[in-house]
């Protein structure tokens, strides 16, 4: 089972935060995944911190590739269609997926062509090691959207990486019904999951077939994982081994002052980010159990 956090190296003060919610907090933490986000101006600097833990697989390492939040790998000039006039990203994943239907849509998937090589290629100038055993998913989960999915794979292809894992974040609310918190999952995330369940239904075939698919949880209770209760984990990894499948429980730990997020004037994202529900998230990675 992976018990995984997403949103890694924002800052120094969540990326370490973030890593005491591990085994190396006295056996106690239960968080042993992490995605990283290349674009942010602590890169290089939360990958130094995350490189002992790696090495000593306490924690397992993806790519959190980022097409909405932040500023970009690469000159954001040569891609207007994915940034503003400040510099870093303008879309979300509604906006993106309506131009993904547009005339535009070529021109939205060279510019994600462009920019996803730039953000993997940094990563594996730090992780070269991760260029045979590339894992990726993506902020916010955009390649739920087929176009932006296809020009990952393209990318990853024109970096001459081999992917192992990519995260289909997939979800089947009966889950949340079995285990009594059918209620906790809002309306805004049963509408995302009906979705990015619609979106995804073609993306398995895409993947390679060497690349492992999790089973995932993680968008029904989206901002509130503090909510999972252990019925709905002890369900998940029922079926979880049932498909000889991974399970991948996704949480967003430990919130970040708003003046250091990655876009301080993306609104949601920024208020997003400075949540307390984040270090709710961070709490409940010290508490739940792994049978």
């Amino acid at each position: 089972m992976r018990i995984h956090a997403d949103d890694f190296g924002i800052c120094e003060q969540q990326a370490k935060a973030i890593l005491n919610l591990s085994s190396s907090r006295n056996g106690k933490g239960t968080l042993n995944s992490i995605s990283i986000f290349a674009n942010s101006p602590y890169f290089i600097d939360s990958c130094k911190l995350i490189q002992p833990f790696v090495q000593r697989n306490e924690i397992a390492l993806s790519l959190h590739i980022n097409l909405v939040e932040g500023s970009p790998c690469t000159d954001a000039d040569t891609i207007p269609i994915l940034v503003n006039k400040r510099g870093t990203f303008k879309n979300n994943f509604a906006t993106l997926l309506l131009f993904s239907l547009s005339p535009y849509r070529k021109q939205l998937y060279r510019a994600i062509v462009k920019e996803c090589t730039a953000q993997i290629n940094r990563y594996l100038e730090v992780f070269p090691e991760q260029r045979a055993k590339l894992s990726l998913d993506t902020h916010q989960h955009v390649h739920a959207i087929p176009l932006v999915l296809d020009a990952i794979l393209a990318s990853v292809s024109a970096c001459h990486a081999n992917i192992t894992r990519m995260r289909i974040p997939t979800e089947d609310l009966s889950v949340y019904r079995n285990a009594s918190i059918l209620s906790e999952v809002s309306w805004q995330n049963r509408l995302k999951i009906k979705v990015i369940n619609f979106l995804c239904r073609k993306a398995p075939e895409k993947i390679p077939s060497s690349c492992s698919i999790p089973l995932f949880c993680g968008v029904g209770l989206s901002g509130k994982m503090y909510k999972i209760n252990q019925l709905l984990i002890d369900e998940l990894n029922h079926k979880a081994t049932q498909a000889g499948k991974e399970l991948e429980l996704l949480f967003h730990p430990v919130s970040v002052p708003i003046h250091q997020c990655l876009d301080p004037h993306n609104k949601p994202f920024a208020r997003a980010c400075a949540s307390v529900d984040r270090d709710k998230e961070a709490q409940k990675l010290l508490e739940i159990r792994i049978t």
